[in-house]
């Protein structure tokens, strides 16, 4: 027999022959003891003693419910308490452990994370471990031993000692904050903090390497410590409001924003007595509310206005049975039920529309009607005032197949009674007799006896107040599963729609790595290593290496960081990575197109994003030594752009940058008649946009002699292909150029057509001609022209008229002025024509003559575009079988300068000897050089410039009307 309120003392020692001894004494009188052997129940075999002492008839009760089968997990321990050893339930050793004589730990192995070892200072301050993939992570500390320093490190026996160089730093005491952290850094971002009177965090700043800084985060609390606002690198500060004498939060709102205005965040928060949140209002008014049950505290019911109403269920032990969704996007109501094994493991769910539960009830009438509740699952879901005859009280309820139905009844006054007849539980009438459905539960505490204490059954219907009716209803309703789950003996999920397989550790291996090392693969047991079509790796402490998935398969790579955080992620060839600071806090995100968001305090985030890629890049030839460049600027976040070019298109050389928002370049200073490539790219503070296009061009050919920009003195004995010949018989000869068929045709040109040159709008010809012989025709048309198109067709100076004119000629348009000139077969004559903003202007004069200073023939033209050219001459057959040839010589082509109004002269400074600077503007300015010497031009042709030393040097231009 024992006794009430007295110490007991019980031990069970295994005996022999499968007997176990039970010995029981009272603690304080060891006498008064009992001792009783038993056979070994059942339940031995699954290593497991399940027993417990209840008072029965004033004996103790021994129960080692053999009929049951139990599995566990163990634990060993040594002497002095440590932990050494886990057993799964299986009996496999998972992890063991080993401590030193001062019971610190200085190695473990566990079958998941492998073999790590650890060592300790004198003063058992932790400096180095090494963990299974042979990375050390070395610690330092200070006189008062807090870390300073952390550098990872491998080899295989301890690299530590002596290092001075750290991968991570941390500084402490600064600026007055005595015995506090001030600083943190590593070659991710630096960190600083600062701290009041309190030792209150009063500041934050942090600076990201390649994301920018500092962002500085602050402070400020009130007289209670609480956080009374936080300004936020942005600059938006945002208050906390707290109740009077209440430490709870009342509203939140943004003083000021990046904006510029102010704005709520959260306001009217609401408690109840346990200090959950009842209601709050959002930012943007919308009224948001939870409800929790008074018994078990667990929320039942969360709403968000008219866009959410979410209602939860749970089973006695408080795993969620049901969620159901009362106001999805379409307009629908939708339910998750789950379903739970006897550990409360997950063993399957399902997704449905509500189902229904239904109570048949009446009342009596005593200065009113019974009002009843009816809740499922812990949440209620419908409360009515019942009649006096039977009727069904109905309501839409999510339902697991599982539930717990609560009929409770709320207002009783003396006589007044509730009667319920039977519940409809999905479809499914429940009855009392219906065991195999229905368990019964009388009530305790605020359930106190219902229907009199009684179950449900016929006659016995009643319910007076304190009363309420719980019936756990089992099978009424099953959902169809829409997944389902299954475990093994350690408790590895093994089944869901797809299996699983999980790797094995090699058996008496402390090294559970095929091969020991970062990035080596490990087979771990608790690691699901295939599900499906699935398949995974890991390192050898368990970080994920590889994901295969999909049609290819995809491979997801992984790389972690020497402290086991997720560095990178590669897929496709694309690599996404991850930065963090001392503390190990992720601090900025790397695209792979190298776009970053840097994050601060986990409360800030930025995202810095590269510019677009700029297009359509044109490269345009605009002179000898000049290529413009245009593109479109397709982004509005570059800080500018960066030019970039190369003589063949591989080896790219960097050109000046332009700023923000420009769309076009001028490349000066080049080579003439040179092919150049280029390509643009934007840039900001992330980095740099893709390349534009390629786009290339060619710098006009190189200028002659005088500034030319084409040549030919016809001395090398053959025709340049720069030459297009139109009707005509053409030949290079004795350093001469003739055109020597006779006969009609016209025209007959010779077009610089093919020099790679682009003629600028404003230039000239000049030529030597001379008509070798003319017969019986008045039309000789030997010269020069400008604009020549394909077919021959341009603007032409030319004689003309039977040895007397000169005269314009708009091939097949018409003729132009006639001026008086008399020329002679067998002479030479210098031609010049030019065009000069819409105007032709020419000049011919004797070769062994002075030039003249002035153009005296002169004609408007506008509209052709083409070439300069020769005209080879010709007899117009309408006035009989008439005949030329015609040789000509040094021919060149130069631009017209861009002269304005008012001009004096104009210098070329290519004489190359002498002291006379000749003026080719026409007014005969020419001067005197003193002192300059002559020099290489920006083209490379030697002696065509002029060097001044701005000191001495300079030029005399003689006194004229122009000056």
């Amino acid at each position: 027999p024992f006794k009430a309120n007295t110490w007991y003392r019980v031990v069970f020692k295994v005996g022999g022959n499968d007997e176990f001894v039970v010995a029981v004494w009272e603690r304080d009188n060891p006498a008064a003891s009992a001792v009783r052997r038993e056979k070994r129940g059942a339940a031995w075999a699954n290593r497991v003693w399940q027993f417990m002492a209840t008072s029965k008839a004033g004996t103790l009760q021994i129960d080692d419910y053999a009929e049951l089968s139990f599995k566990s997990a163990r634990y060993g321990y040594d002497t002095v308490g440590n932990l050494t050893n886990v057993w799964d339930m299986t009996g496999n050793n998972l992890a063991q452990m080993n401590y030193d004589l001062y019971r610190r730990k200085t190695s473990m192995y566990d079958k998941d994370m492998g073999s790590w070892s650890y060592v300790y200072n004198n003063v058992d301050v932790l400096t180095a471990q090494q963990d299974a993939n042979g990375q050390w992570t070395c610690f330092y500390t200070d006189n008062v031993d807090r870390v300073t320093g952390v550098k990872y490190m491998t080899g295989a026996t301890n690299p530590c000692p002596g290092q001075t160089v750290y991968d991570a730093t941390y500084g402490y005491d600064a600026n007055g904050d005595v015995g506090y952290r001030t600083s943190a850094s590593n070659a991710n971002a630096v960190s600083t903090w600062a701290y009041d009177d309190r030792g209150l965090v009063t500041s934050e700043s942090k600076t990201v390497t390649n994301g920018g800084g500092p962002y500085v985060t602050s402070f400020a609390y009130d007289s209670m410590n609480r956080i009374k606002s936080v300004t936020y690198p942005s600059g938006e500060v945002v208050n906390s409001n707290y109740y009077a004498y209440r430490p709870q939060l009342s509203a939140m709102n943004s003083a000021a924003n990046p904006a510029g205005y102010g704005m709520p965040y959260v306001s009217n928060l609401v408690y109840d007595a346990q200090g959950r949140v009842t209601a709050q209002t959002k930012g943007n008014g919308l009224a948001e509310a939870w409800s929790y049950d008074p018994l078990n505290g667990k929320l039942i019911q969360h709403t968000a206005g008219s866009l959410l109403d979410m209602r939860y269920g749970y089973d006695p032990v408080g795993s969620v049975r049901a969620v159901h969704d009362a106001r999805r996007h379409d307009g629908t109501n939708e339910t998750v039920r789950y379903q739970y094994d006897d550990w409360e493991r997950l063993t399957g769910y399902g997704t449905t529309t509500l189902g229904s539960v239904t109570v048949r009830a009446k009342g009596t009438d005593n200065g009113g009607l019974p009002v009843m509740q009816l809740r499922v699952n812990g949440v209620k879901v419908g409360q009515w005032t019942v009649t006096t005859a039977y009727a069904d009280y109905t309501a839409q309820v999510p339902l697991s197949g599982d539930d717990w139905i609560d009929v409770i009844y709320t207002n009783d006054a003396g006589a007044r009674n509730l009667y319920v007849d039977y519940v409809v539980v999905g479809g499914v009438a429940v009855q009392a007799e219906d065991t195999a459905r229905v368990v019964y539960d009388t009530g305790s505490g605020l359930l106190r006896e219902a229907l009199d204490g009684l179950d449900v059954i016929p006659g016995q219907e009643t319910m007076a107040w304190p009363g309420a009716l719980r019936l756990r209803v089992k099978n009424a309703w099953t959902p169809a599963a829409a997944d389902t789950f299954s475990y093994d003996d350690t408790g590895n999920l093994t089944m869901t729609i797809e299996s699983r397989i999980y790797g094995t550790a090699p058996t008496g291996s402390h090294v559970p790595c095929v091969d020991a090392g970062v990035g080596k693969v490990a087979t771990l047991p608790h690691a699901v290593s295939q599900i499906g079509s699935k398949t995974f790796t890991y390192d050898c402490v368990g970080n994920m290496l590889t994901r295969q998935e999909g049609v290819g398969p995809t491979t997801y790579t992984q790389a972690w960081t020497p402290d086991n955080k997720l560095k990178s992620v590669t897929v496709n060839g694309q690599t996404t990575e991850f930065k963090y600071d001392a503390d190990g806090n992720r601090v900025m995100r790397v695209q792979p197109d190298g776009s970053r968001t840097v994050y601060v305090s986990g409360q800030f985030e930025v995202d810095l994003v590269l510019p677009a890629a700029p297009s359509n890049l044109i490269a345009t030839q605009a002179s000898a030594s000049q290529i413009n460049l245009a593109w479109t600027d397709n982004s509005n976040n570059e800080s500018g752009f960066n030019i970039e070019r190369s003589s063949n298109g591989v080896n790219w050389t960097p050109l000046t940058g332009v700023g923000i928002n420009a769309t076009s370049y001028q490349n000066i200073s080049l080579t003439c008649g040179t092919t150049y490539h280029y390509r643009v790219y934007a840039y900001n503070a992330v980095g740099n946009s893709p390349h534009s296009n390629t786009s290339t061009a060619t710098t006009m050919a190189c200028p002659t002699p005088n500034g030319q920009l084409f040549g030919d003195n016809f001395n090398d004995g053959q025709l340049s292909s720069a030459w297009t010949l139109r009707n005509g018989t053409w030949s290079e000869a004795n350093g001469l150029l003739a055109q020597t068929s006779t006969g009609y045709a016209d025209p007959r040109k010779a077009i610089i057509s093919n020099s790679g040159v682009t003629f600028p709008s404003n230039h000239l010809i000049t030529a030597k001609v001379r008509v070798d012989s003319w017969t019986d025709g008045p039309y000789a048309r030997a010269g020069v022209g400008l604009f020549t198109d394909a077919s021959g067709l341009g603007y032409n100076l030319m004689f003309n008229a039977d040895h007397s004119t000169i005269q314009f000629l708009d091939d097949y348009v018409a003729y132009g002025p006639s001026y008086t000139f008399a020329w002679s077969t067998g002479t030479w004559y210098w031609f010049k024509l030019k065009m000069e903003n819409g105007t032709l202007s020419g000049k011919v004069w004797q070769d062994g003559t002075t030039e003249p200073t002035t153009w005296p023939y002169s004609w408007t033209r506008s509209g052709r575009t083409g070439y300069p050219a020769l005209n080879g001459g010709s007899a117009s057959a309408s006035y009989g079988a008439g005949n030329s040839t015609v040789s000509f010589d040094d021919v060149s082509v130069a631009e017209v300068p861009d002269l304005t109004r008012g001009l004096v002269g104009l210098w070329q400074m290519d004489e190359g000897i002498g002291t006379t600077a000749y003026d080719s503007s026409g007014n005969g300015n020419q001067g005197t050089i003193v002192g300059a010497t002559a020099t290489t031009d920006h083209f490379g042709q030697a002696n065509r410039a002029y060097h001044f030393d701005g000191v001495n040097d300079y030029i005399v231009i003689a006194s004229s009307n122009s000056l």
